[in-house]
Protein backbone atom coordinates (compact mmCIF):
# COMPACT_ATOMS: atom_id res chain seq x y z
CA UNK A 1 0.00 0.00 0.00
CA UNK A 2 2.90 2.33 0.75
CA UNK A 3 4.35 1.65 -2.70
CA UNK A 4 0.98 2.44 -4.30
CA UNK A 5 0.85 5.73 -2.37
CA UNK A 6 4.32 6.67 -3.62
CA UNK A 7 3.23 5.93 -7.18
CA UNK A 8 0.23 8.23 -6.82
CA UNK A 9 2.51 10.99 -5.56
CA UNK A 10 4.76 10.59 -8.61
CA UNK A 11 1.76 10.62 -10.96
CA UNK A 12 0.90 14.08 -9.60
CA UNK A 13 4.31 15.52 -10.43
CA UNK A 14 4.94 17.51 -13.62
CA UNK A 15 8.20 15.76 -14.55
CA UNK A 16 6.73 12.25 -14.40
CA UNK A 17 8.70 11.21 -17.50
CA UNK A 18 11.89 11.36 -15.43
CA UNK A 19 10.45 9.05 -12.79
CA UNK A 20 10.24 5.86 -14.84
CA UNK A 21 12.83 3.96 -12.78
CA UNK A 22 11.08 4.85 -9.52
CA UNK A 23 7.71 3.76 -10.89
CA UNK A 24 9.17 0.46 -12.07
CA UNK A 25 10.71 -0.13 -8.62
CA UNK A 26 7.46 0.61 -6.78
CA UNK A 27 5.53 -1.55 -9.23
CA UNK A 28 7.94 -4.39 -8.49
CA UNK A 29 7.29 -4.00 -4.76
CA UNK A 30 3.53 -4.14 -5.36
CA UNK A 31 3.87 -7.22 -7.57
CA UNK A 32 6.06 -9.04 -5.03
CA UNK A 33 3.62 -8.42 -2.21
CA UNK A 34 0.64 -9.42 -4.37
CA UNK A 35 2.33 -12.78 -4.97
CA UNK A 36 3.01 -13.04 -1.23
CA UNK A 37 -0.67 -12.45 -0.44
CA UNK A 38 -1.76 -14.95 -3.09
CA UNK A 39 0.48 -17.64 -1.56
CA UNK A 40 -0.84 -16.86 1.91
CA UNK A 41 -4.48 -17.02 0.78
CA UNK A 42 -3.90 -20.28 -1.11
CA UNK A 43 -2.27 -21.81 1.97
CA UNK A 44 -5.14 -20.70 4.21
CA UNK A 45 -7.74 -22.15 1.81
CA UNK A 46 -5.83 -25.41 1.45
CA UNK A 47 -5.30 -25.99 5.16
CA UNK A 48 -9.00 -25.31 5.77
CA UNK A 49 -10.01 -27.81 3.08
CA UNK A 50 -7.61 -30.42 4.45
CA UNK A 51 -9.07 -30.00 7.94
CA UNK A 52 -12.58 -30.42 6.54
CA UNK A 53 -11.57 -33.51 4.56
CA UNK A 54 -12.57 -31.79 1.33
CA UNK A 55 -9.18 -31.48 -0.35
CA UNK A 56 -9.13 -33.74 -3.41
CA UNK A 57 -6.14 -35.36 -5.04
CA UNK A 58 -5.68 -35.73 -8.78
CA UNK A 59 -3.12 -38.48 -9.26
CA UNK A 60 -1.54 -38.90 -12.66
CA UNK A 61 1.63 -40.43 -14.02
CA UNK A 62 4.43 -37.84 -13.83
CA UNK A 63 8.17 -37.95 -14.25
CA UNK A 64 9.10 -36.79 -10.74
CA UNK A 65 12.67 -35.92 -11.82
CA UNK A 66 11.42 -33.61 -14.56
CA UNK A 67 8.75 -32.12 -12.27
CA UNK A 68 11.18 -31.28 -9.46
CA UNK A 69 13.82 -30.04 -11.92
CA UNK A 70 11.36 -27.64 -13.53
CA UNK A 71 10.41 -26.14 -10.16
CA UNK A 72 14.08 -25.71 -9.23
CA UNK A 73 14.83 -24.06 -12.58
CA UNK A 74 11.80 -21.75 -12.33
CA UNK A 75 12.88 -20.48 -8.90
CA UNK A 76 16.63 -20.32 -9.55
CA UNK A 77 16.70 -16.72 -10.80
CA UNK A 78 14.78 -15.38 -7.80
CA UNK A 79 17.00 -17.33 -5.38
CA UNK A 80 20.22 -16.26 -7.07
CA UNK A 81 19.07 -12.64 -6.92
CA UNK A 82 19.24 -13.07 -3.14
CA UNK A 83 22.91 -14.06 -3.56
CA UNK A 84 22.11 -17.66 -2.64
CA UNK A 85 23.31 -20.59 -4.75
CA UNK A 86 20.75 -23.21 -5.83
CA UNK A 87 21.90 -26.68 -6.90
CA UNK A 88 19.69 -29.48 -8.25
CA UNK A 89 20.94 -33.06 -8.36
CA UNK A 90 19.21 -36.35 -9.16
CA UNK A 91 20.61 -39.86 -9.03
CA UNK A 92 17.92 -40.77 -11.59
CA UNK A 93 17.54 -39.59 -15.16
CA UNK A 94 13.79 -40.12 -14.96
CA UNK A 95 11.23 -41.82 -12.75
CA UNK A 96 7.48 -41.97 -13.35
CA UNK A 97 5.27 -42.20 -10.27
CA UNK A 98 1.64 -41.46 -9.46
CA UNK A 99 1.40 -38.01 -7.88
CA UNK A 100 -0.51 -34.75 -7.92
CA UNK A 101 1.80 -32.42 -9.85
CA UNK A 102 0.26 -29.22 -8.50
CA UNK A 103 0.70 -30.37 -4.91
CA UNK A 104 4.27 -31.55 -5.49
CA UNK A 105 5.00 -28.10 -6.90
CA UNK A 106 3.42 -26.43 -3.85
CA UNK A 107 5.45 -28.68 -1.53
CA UNK A 108 8.69 -27.69 -3.21
CA UNK A 109 7.84 -24.01 -3.45
CA UNK A 110 7.00 -23.84 0.25
CA UNK A 111 10.22 -25.64 1.21
CA UNK A 112 12.33 -23.44 -1.08
CA UNK A 113 10.61 -20.31 0.21
CA UNK A 114 11.35 -21.43 3.76
CA UNK A 115 14.98 -22.17 2.89
CA UNK A 116 15.48 -18.77 1.22
CA UNK A 117 13.84 -17.01 4.16
CA UNK A 118 16.37 -18.34 6.65
CA UNK A 119 19.52 -18.65 4.51
CA UNK A 120 21.80 -15.60 4.53
CA UNK A 121 23.42 -14.12 1.44
CA UNK A 122 26.31 -16.25 0.30
CA UNK A 123 24.54 -19.42 1.42
CA UNK A 124 23.54 -22.50 -0.56
CA UNK A 125 20.35 -24.51 -1.15
CA UNK A 126 20.43 -28.04 -2.55
CA UNK A 127 17.50 -29.94 -4.07
CA UNK A 128 18.08 -33.64 -4.53
CA UNK A 129 16.35 -36.84 -5.66
CA UNK A 130 17.35 -40.38 -4.74
CA UNK A 131 15.61 -43.75 -4.87
CA UNK A 132 15.16 -46.58 -2.39
CA UNK A 133 13.58 -49.97 -3.03
CA UNK A 134 9.96 -48.80 -2.82
CA UNK A 135 10.13 -45.02 -2.63
CA UNK A 136 11.51 -41.77 -3.94
CA UNK A 137 13.36 -39.42 -1.60
CA UNK A 138 13.23 -35.68 -2.23
CA UNK A 139 15.31 -33.38 -0.10
CA UNK A 140 15.72 -29.63 0.25
CA UNK A 141 18.86 -28.75 2.20
CA UNK A 142 20.08 -25.27 3.14
CA UNK A 143 22.98 -23.65 4.95
CA UNK A 144 20.70 -21.33 6.92
CA UNK A 145 20.17 -20.66 10.61
CA UNK A 146 18.90 -24.15 11.41
CA UNK A 147 16.23 -25.01 13.95
CA UNK A 148 16.66 -25.10 17.75
CA UNK A 149 16.37 -28.62 19.20
CA UNK A 150 13.31 -27.74 21.29
CA UNK A 151 11.46 -26.50 18.14
CA UNK A 152 12.20 -29.48 15.91
CA UNK A 153 9.08 -31.47 16.84
CA UNK A 154 6.64 -28.61 16.20
CA UNK A 155 7.91 -27.00 12.97
CA UNK A 156 5.08 -28.63 11.00
CA UNK A 157 2.39 -27.23 13.30
CA UNK A 158 0.47 -24.31 11.84
CA UNK A 159 1.32 -20.75 12.88
CA UNK A 160 4.58 -21.89 14.48
CA UNK A 161 7.68 -19.83 13.70
CA UNK A 162 11.11 -21.15 14.50
CA UNK A 163 12.55 -17.87 15.78
CA UNK A 164 10.00 -15.14 16.34
CA UNK A 165 12.61 -12.39 16.62
CA UNK A 166 14.05 -13.36 13.23
CA UNK A 167 10.72 -14.21 11.62
CA UNK A 168 9.38 -10.72 12.20
CA UNK A 169 11.93 -9.52 9.66
CA UNK A 170 10.68 -11.95 7.02
CA UNK A 171 7.35 -12.63 5.35
CA UNK A 172 5.40 -15.70 6.34
CA UNK A 173 2.19 -16.81 7.96
CA UNK A 174 3.59 -19.84 9.78
CA UNK A 175 1.50 -22.36 7.82
CA UNK A 176 3.80 -23.13 4.88
CA UNK A 177 5.35 -26.19 6.53
CA UNK A 178 1.94 -27.34 7.79
CA UNK A 179 0.77 -27.35 4.16
CA UNK A 180 3.89 -29.29 3.15
CA UNK A 181 3.20 -32.02 5.71
CA UNK A 182 -0.51 -32.16 4.80
CA UNK A 183 0.24 -32.59 1.08
CA UNK A 184 2.95 -35.20 1.76
CA UNK A 185 0.48 -37.14 3.92
CA UNK A 186 -2.14 -36.98 1.16
CA UNK A 187 0.44 -38.70 -1.06
CA UNK A 188 0.79 -41.44 1.61
CA UNK A 189 4.32 -40.19 2.15
CA UNK A 190 6.47 -39.12 5.09
CA UNK A 191 8.56 -36.06 5.90
CA UNK A 192 11.33 -35.56 8.41
CA UNK A 193 13.84 -32.85 9.18
CA UNK A 194 17.53 -33.16 9.97
CA UNK A 195 18.75 -29.91 11.46
CA UNK A 196 21.11 -28.27 13.90
CA UNK A 197 20.90 -24.71 15.09
CA UNK A 198 23.36 -22.54 13.18
CA UNK A 199 24.17 -25.27 10.64
CA UNK A 200 21.17 -25.38 8.33
CA UNK A 201 18.25 -27.75 7.77
CA UNK A 202 17.52 -30.69 5.52
CA UNK A 203 13.89 -31.57 4.80
CA UNK A 204 13.57 -35.13 3.52
CA UNK A 205 10.37 -36.33 1.83
CA UNK A 206 9.65 -39.98 1.15
CA UNK A 207 7.03 -40.69 -1.51
CA UNK A 208 5.82 -44.13 -2.61
CA UNK A 209 7.18 -44.98 -6.05
CA UNK A 210 4.40 -47.41 -6.97
CA UNK A 211 1.05 -46.46 -8.46
CA UNK A 212 -1.50 -45.49 -5.82
CA UNK A 213 -4.76 -47.46 -6.22
CA UNK A 214 -7.49 -45.52 -8.02
CA UNK A 215 -10.28 -46.80 -5.80
CA UNK A 216 -9.22 -44.55 -2.91
CA UNK A 217 -12.10 -42.16 -2.27
CA UNK A 218 -11.66 -38.70 -3.77
CA UNK A 219 -8.81 -39.73 -6.10
CA UNK A 220 -8.93 -39.95 -9.87
CA UNK A 221 -6.11 -41.74 -11.70
CA UNK A 222 -5.08 -41.37 -15.31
Amino acid sequence: YSAEQMQRMIYGEENIQNKKKELIRYNGIIQKNCYRLIRMIENMIDITEVDAGQHRMSLKRHDIVKLVGEVAWATSKHIEERNIQLHFHSDLENKVIACDAEKIERILLNLLSNAVKFTPAGGRIQVGITETENSILLNVKDTGIGIPFEMKECVFDRFVKVDKSISRLREGSGIGLAIVKAFVTLHKGKIEIVTQEGQGSNFIIELPSDLIPCEIEGISCE
